[in-house]
């Protein structure tokens, strides 16, 4: 066998090697700051976008998720109360699970003076990429 074929070998044995290698898992800091980011996002655009189709394709978790029309109806009775603040307090990661705790400041219809309103949001994480699952 010649150095060039041996060579060859070595490449392509060296290049399978790397694409079969396992994935390393991530970082519990970095799913932290991952969920962080997309829980804010998630928020930001269920409360002020129109776009409720977007948000049900890109953050809602497919399993055991409502129809869309349930989905759009649940979302937009939310926005009848004024939500004017949200906090996220706290995040708890178990495993591929998390709860995020949250405290929105909320306006009632007919009434003035906002009031703090705790949460408990549940996400998982699937494929690299975090999912609000819809309650």
């Amino acid at each position: 066998m010649s150095i060039r074929n041996s060579f060859l070998i070595g490449v392509i044995s060296l290049l399978i090697g790397w694409g079969c290698a396992p994935s390393r898992p991530v970082d519990d800091s970095l799913k932290l700051e991952r969920l962080n980011i997309r829980c804010t996002e998630y928020w930001q655009k269920r409360l002020h976008d129109d776009d409720l189709k977007e948000l049900y394709e890109k953050f809602e978790f497919p399993q055991n998720l409502p129809a869309f029309k349930e989905y759009k109806y649940k979302a937009i009775a939310i926005r009848r109360i004024t939500i004017s603040n949200f906090d996220i307090n706290n995040i708890i990661l178990d495993g591929d699970n998390a709860t995020v705790k949250m405290e929105f400041a909320l306006v009632l219809p007919l009434t003035s003076k906002p009031f703090k309103e705790p949460l408990a949001d549940k996400w998982i994480w699937k494929d690299g990429q975090w999912y609000h699952i819809f309650r």
